[in-house]
């Protein structure tokens, strides 16, 4: 479909008419409104980008007493993580009429961002993960009075609204799988103040105590966020006398960096080491052997945080919704050798 040939500004009435329904019903789509079935909301939207047509959010905001604006922050824009949160975000914006604005956070430019959003009048903010557990930044968003849904807190101490998995429950799940391939000697890569690599690290340790088994020196480690920080631990852990037959590593990213340690080494995996990940990026399934590794439900997550904002649920009954996981069994995983 292309934009209307007179070169004329497309009008709510145009979507109405191409879409085939009142104008009242385009209204609710651009609002955000229920009451829409979702095949109907489709088609709108379908031809509201089409032709290009754009709603006055100004007029929209002078009515309703809203900016349509909802902002996401990403600690790490260029995270496989952290796009396909916002690429999900920004489709659920759309889909309910509002604009999405993403502000990529720096520890200790917390006010800043903060000040920042609060200049461009946002209905909500949309915290992306990992959250570090001084929990500066939430801080800053009561303070300022900024409406705010945190994506995985991972056992901040905060009431805030959330969108959750059960991190210790997955990382418990993760180490089960490699104890039942028959490891016993079973490393774990986390990350120094992030407390969603915590909860992992904390199910990592109960699956061992119910084997009977215990992490040995060294082999259970707080890396620095990055990845050379895990490049320099794998490059002295896989040197030891006695190395992990296992990796679990708390995010793919680390996960990655055992496995070009491993392979620098010379080691085959998985037939001299098995590593696994946390998140189900793209990159554990482009790498090669597949990585073994957790799925989140990034999507649908991203989509609940948004639709919280939307409907402002009320602040003494903060909802905290919780999505399962799934444990995605790839080549990276085999019986110790």
């Amino acid at each position: 479909m292309a934009p209307l040939e007179n070169g004329k500004r497309p009008t709510i009435k145009d979507v109405a008419r191409l879409a085939g329904v009142s104008f009242k019903t385009v209204s609710r789509v651009v609002n955000g409104e229920p009451n829409v079935r979702a095949d109907t909301r489709a088609e709108v939207v379908r031809v509201m980008d089409a032709l290009g047509y754009a709603p006055n959010v100004a007029a929209r905001g002078l009515v309703s007493q809203r900016s349509y604006l909802i902002g996401l922050l990403v600690w790490s824009a260029q995270s496989d993580y952290s796009v396909a949160l916002q690429a999900a975000a920004q489709n659920r914006c759309r889909a309910l009429g509002y604009h999405l604005v993403v502000e990529t956070i720096t520890p200790g430019d917390e006010v800043q961002t903060v000040q920042r959003l609060c200049t461009l009048g946002v209905d909500g903010v949309v915290v992306t993960a990992p959250h570090p557990a001084d929990g500066r930044l939430v801080d800053c968003l009561q303070v300022a009075g900024v409406r705010h849904v945190l994506v995985s807190p991972a056992g901040l101490a905060t009431n805030a609204p959330s969108v959750d998995m059960d991190e210790e429950a997955a990382g418990f799940e993760m180490t089960r799988h490699l104890i039942e391939l028959g490891h016993r000697r079973i490393g774990f890569a986390g990350a120094i103040g992030i407390p969603a690599a915590a909860g992992r690290h904390k199910g990592y340790l109960a699956a061992l105590r119910q084997k009977g088994l215990a992490a040995q020196p060294g082999h259970d480690a707080e890396c620095k966020r990055g990845f050379r920080p895990v490049l320099e631990w794998a490059d002295r852990l896989l040197d030891s006398p006695q190395p992990p037959t296992a990796i679990f590593a708390w995010n793919d990213i680390a996960a990655l960096a055992v496995m070009m340690t491993a392979m620098r080494k010379g080691l085959q995996i998985p037939a001299q080491l098995s590593v696994a990940g946390f998140d189900d990026s793209p990159s554990a399934s482009f790498v090669w052997p597949g990585l073994t590794t957790i799925r989140q439900p990034l999507a649908e997550m991203a989509e609940a945080a948004v639709d919280m904002l939307v409907t402002r649920s009320p602040p003494d009954e903060p909802p905290h919704v919780f999505f399962p996981f799934e444990l995605i069994k790839r080549d990276s995983t085999a019986p110790p050798p």
